[in-house]
């Protein structure tokens, strides 16, 4: 089993924070939430930042909860651009590279894990008593009245029953993760089977989570030169339930009423007159409130691998991964959730006469979506040995297709048909109904050309070209090119370094390269004016006499000059190994430069548009990373290993509006900074004119 399998997290990020210096994994504050990551900083101002995931060789379009924790074998980073390279486009953020497991005993292993863990408070705040509350708002009111307290709240107090709003609203979290695997490895044919369960109810009261994940791996060398290889995989995740208002909790008079008199049923309002705080329970409350939140995920992927056995080296390799998403979620609000405010005694807001007449507020919505993408490879690869010198040249067509659907279905007013008895499900029985539709269809296109060259064990070097294409950028601007460049020397391993020196330093190997890579931060059809018709266009003629006819307009202005945002990096490190492989000690410092930032900018209103999107900008980041690695105790069946990571990282927003209209190769603002002004003064007598201060 693999570290990461062994943690016990629901999610694989989990395993490697703070393992990988650098990657930086956001926090999580709700169940099977899933955590954000960035790595090496921020480098798009509105595009997406994460690393791009590669699952088992093919790119991986779903979300990280979709891969079961249990499932990976290992997680590799690549940071540099020159590593990166090879998956070219939106591959500037950095890319994730999991490994899942495969067989690896000649007899079929059966595999049973079974994990639970407690969840608590990090750092829970501390609640006001009841004393203390009434003591805090007396001196703030500099009086000894209590009439600022509601009945309730004065019956509570005078009888001593005090509430802890936010003990109310959390509960100790639960962990619970079960998987069974059956893998082999048999001489001509590798197969992995598992299926998984894992549960989450977080801290706070109804915030729950559930996943089933199942995965089939099967690959088989039909003959000497012929392997075939396919991957399903399933995963259902379940977000279903509202969480408590942890907010209200903050606010509530702790001599509030949770619950109705002489009864277990929640009071909407604990406190009269409380400027519309409510039970923090009450969203929810299934019975009032109905949401469902489901996603299924589909993948497949399926191989061929062919050796040339005339041509030593020489493999081709064609796949093909089809990923599909589907979501479902729906929000329902039945007339009960509408009780009004009133007295903690006033049990006609909670009668079936006063819901009856609530029916006009019941309102919900459901909608369905659907995500599909197929990814198809072509990869031919020579690689082989000549004495001390070995090549490794390949070349790769890669092309990926992604569609995505959306439909929408709300309703509201159930005073005609009576009741809401069907929940979401009778959203067709509403008053008013509505229908909206959206989707959008991408295209992206790579090829790739890369060559790997070492000597001698001593020397290596690496170069790649890859053009990649995307629909998604305007006209003239759809492809982009980006270069890597890259070479490494093992010192360690040239004749004059002495053998002796070896126990101490046992490896030592200088690497510096250059990349460029790109980042697509752009949706489907944004370089395209949108136009609306009906009444969302806000455009209607009425005549006198005459029906409502309702026009069309463009909503916002589109700019077909959008085009790929560049990421160019450099990277200088050492990789080194002490005392035998005892210690290990990683260090790069790293400098980048992401040009053609897209992002909103604002234009003058008299176009009939206040902003529109444009490329322009640039943002630096200047890094240091250093990872220190110790191997404690092996041998005897038993290993202790030890990490410590330190990164560093400066993040500067160079400029936005640096455009050169006159084509001279020079920002309008970087010639301004470049004229002669001996008029301005120098009002501070630091030695620089005020114009200069400016910049």
């Amino acid at each position: 089993n693999s570290p990461i399998s062994l943690a016990g997290n629901t999610n694989a990020l989990e395993s490697v924070k703070g393992n990988v210096a650098g990657l930086d994994i956001g926090a999580t504050n709700s169940a099977g939430g899933q955590p954000s990551m960035q790595l090496r900083g921020q480098k798009s101002i509105s595009g997406g930042n994460s690393p791009l995931i590669v699952l088992d060789g093919v790119l991986f379009c779903g979300g990280i909860n979709d891969i079961n924790p249990n499932d990976i074998a290992s997680i590799d980073v690549l940071k540099d651009a020159s590593s990166a390279a090879a998956f070219g486009s939106r591959s500037a953020n950095g890319v994730l590279i999991i490994t899942t497991k495969r067989g690896t005993s000649a007899k079929p292993l059966i595999s049973l894990n079974a994990s639970s863990a407690v969840q608590t408070w990090a750092n829970k705040p501390r609640m006001k008593t009841g004393d203390a509350y009434v003591a805090s708002v007396l001196a703030r009111n500099e009086t000894d009245d209590f009439s600022w307290m509601s009945p309730q709240e004065y019956n509570n107090y005078y009888e001593g029953n005090e509430t802890d709003w936010l003990d109310y609203a959390t509960r100790t979290g639960v962990k619970q993760d079960y998987q069974l695997s059956v893998s082999g490895a048999a001489p001509k044919v590798n197969y992995y089977i598992s299926s998984a369960y894992a549960s989450n109810k977080g801290i706070v009261k109804g915030d729950d989570f559930s996943r089933v994940s199942l995965l089939g791996k099967l690959s088989s060398d039909i003959t000497g030169w012929l392997t075939l290889s396919v991957d399903a995989a399933y995963t259902r995740q379940d977000y279903s339930g509202i969480a408590a208002n942890i907010q209200t909790a903050y606010y509530l008079s702790p001599y509030g009423t949770p619950w109705r008199d002489g009864s277990t049923e929640l009071e909407k309002y604990p406190m009269t007159e409380s400027d519309g705080l409510q039970n923090p329970l009450w969203q929810a409350d299934a019975s009032r409130r109905q949401e469902k939140d489901l996603s299924h995920n589909y993948r497949l992927n399926a191989s061929v691998l062919l050796k040339a056995p005339w041509v030593e080296g020489l493999t081709f390799r064609a796949s093909y991964s089809l990923n599909d998403t589907r979501r479902e979620a729906g929000d329902f609000r039945k007339e009960s959730y509408f009780v009004r405010e009133g007295a903690f005694d006033d049990e006609s807001r909670y009668s079936a006469r006063e819901y009856l007449s609530l029916l006009a507020n019941a309102a919900g919505s459901v909608s369905n979506e659907v995500k599909h993408t197929n990814v198809l490879d072509f990869i031919l690869n020579f690689s082989r040995e000549f004495g001390s010198h070995s090549v490794d040249a390949t070349l790769v067509s890669t092309r990926d297709f992604s569609t995505y659907d959306k439909q929408v279905m709300s309703g509201s007013d159930f005073s005609a048909n009576g009741n809401t008895s069907l929940g979401i499900s009778g959203l067709h029985k509403a008053t008013e109904q509505t229908i909206n539709f959206d989707g959008t269809a991408t295209n992206n296109v790579g090829y790739l050309a890369r060559l790997m060259y070492s000597y001698d064990d001593r020397y290596s070097f690496t170069a790649s070209y890859r053009r990649d294409g995307s629909s998604v950028f305007g006209a003239g601007h759809k492809w982009g090119n980006f270069y890597s460049v890259g070479a490494a020397w093992n010192l360690t391993n040239e004749a004059f370094y002495p053998a002796s020196a070896r126990r101490v330093l046992s490896s030592l190997k200088l690497k510096l390269s250059w990349g460029k890579n790109g980042n697509q931060a752009l949706s489907a059809f944004s370089t395209l004016s949108p136009v609306t018709n009906g009444q969302s266009s806000g455009i209607r003629y009425e005549f006198e006499g005459s029906d409502i006819h309702y026009g069309m307009g463009v909503s916002s202005l589109g700019n077909p000059e959008l085009g790929w945002e560049s990421t160019s990096a450099l990277n200088a490190g050492i990789e080194s190994s002490w005392l035998e492989g005892r210690l290990g000690l990683d260090v790069d410092a790293y400098y980048s430069q992401t040009r053609d930032q897209i992002f909103t900018r604002k234009i003058p209103v008299m176009t009939g548009y206040s902003s529109m999107k444009s490329s322009m900008g640039r943002v630096d980041n200047t890094g240091l990373e250093a990872t220190l690695r110790s191997v404690n105790v092996r041998g005897g069946g038993f290993s202790w290993t030890s990490g410590l990571t330190f990164w560093l990282n400066r993040n500067r927003l160079v400029h936005l509006y640096g455009e050169d209209l006159d084509g001279d190769g020079l920002s309008n603002l970087d010639e301004l900074k470049s004229r002669t002004r001996p008029d301005v003064a120098d009002t501070d007598i630091d030695g620089l004119s005020d114009y200069d201060e400016v910049f």
